[in-house]
């Protein structure tokens, strides 16, 4: 008897330590940013030597929470510690990018290299796992630390000007992932079989382009084809704002879905005006605001829109809807920027 109370003393500490951590991001918000720091070594340059994740409140201050990864020599622009992505599940935070690179966190602040057969693009959860699609293998996960290799069938070449490439994006909704990549998409549920699985027509091929789901609805953004809307990821409906005029900016950089408006920036930089949309469903949209300044809306959270500028280690924010932008420089080397509310990550996949 003894023993069991003590065992449910312990149990209650651990859930109220659990409910306290969880409550201060549900009342404040975390960001979290990943990438990577170059190096220099005998007047050579090392890209990425050093994956990051730095975490704010506010979007201006940043700490650094990580610095580091698996690859410790021969690097190159593929072999290297650089963190591109990032999600969250099962009370995990799981970040990938180049190499092996694989690191997790349950709070967000203390990370750990994790052993991995490879790298990812992009990482999602969903249906119990986490998926991180690649070009031929995928890996795959069912509590973000130990990871298995599995390669999908496809009856086209990977590689080559008319190969599937690189995943890009990868998000999870309505029960699938839907993965996009440099010229295919595909639908699946567990990423070792296939609903749907096509080459991108090269006319129709994107150089900038953004996944999202909320609204019970992906909604595509490229500077091909506008913006598409899908519940299921096969079939893809236009949207009302590929009637966008040649110069009044292009989708493709700057989108979020903020947990109840999806919110999108044509944001040219020879454009004048550059217009952020909003929308409730992603069907409808309204203009939000026109604004002068360069919107960057990657991620929104703490009554910010938030964006990272990562060559130019700076982030430009919005508290007003995007009417106004401010800029903050910070030395931060940031490849994507996400927003946690205790319960889910907010922000766009990898790439």
């Amino acid at each position: 008897m003894v023993e069991c109370e003590v065992m449910r003393r312990f149990l209650s500490l651990i859930s109220a330590i659990s409910i306290a951590t969880i409550s201060v991001y549900a009342g404040e918000g975390l960001f979290l940013t990943v990438g990577g720091i170059d190096t220099e070594r005998d007047g050579k340059k090392i890209e990425a030597e050093y994956g990051t994740i730095f975490t704010s409140t506010d979007g201006k201050t940043w700490t650094q929470a990580f610095k580091g990864g698996p690859v410790t020599e021969d690097f190159s622009h593929a072999n290297n510690n650089m963190l591109r992505c990032l999600t969250y599940g099962y009370g995990r935070f799981v970040a990938t990018g180049n190499a092996k690179a694989v690191v997790t966190s349950e709070d967000g602040q203390n990370w750990e290299v994790v052993p991995a057969p490879r790298g990812a693009m992009s990482v999602a959860f969903g249906n119990g796992v986490f998926l991180a699609p690649s070009a031929g293998e995928f890996m795959r996960s069912a509590d973000g630390k130990s990871w298995e290799t599995v390669k999908p069938e496809a009856d086209f070449k990977i590689w080559g000007n008319d190969g599937a490439g690189h995943v890009r994006k990868t998000v999870f909704g309505n029960g699938v992932f839907v993965c996009i990549g440099e010229q295919r998409i595909g639908v699946t549920k567990d990423g070792s079989s296939w609903l749907h699985h096509r080459l991108i027509p090269a006319e129709d091929r994107a150089r900038r382009q953004i996944l999202l789901f909320g609204a019970g609805r992906f909604v595509w953004m490229t500077d091909k084809h506008g913006v598409r809307t899908s519940t299921d990821g096969i079939d893809w409906e236009p949207s009302e704002l590929n009637d966008l005029k040649q110069g009044e900016g292009v989708f493709g950089y700057d989108g979020v879905f903020d947990g109840s408006h999806f919110w999108a920036a044509a944001a040219h930089w020879k454009s004048k005006a550059k217009q952020i949309f909003r929308s409730a469903d992603g069907l409808a949209w309204q203009v939000a605001t026109t604004t002068s300044d360069l919107p960057r809306v990657t991620t929104a959270g703490n009554g910010l829109l938030l964006g990272n500028v990562g060559h130019a280690k700076s982030f430009r924010y919005s508290a007003d809807g995007g009417q106004t932008w401010s800029e903050a420089k910070v030395d931060v080397a940031s490849r994507q920027v996400y927003f946690f509310d205790g319960k889910q990550i907010i922000g766009q996949s990898g790439g």
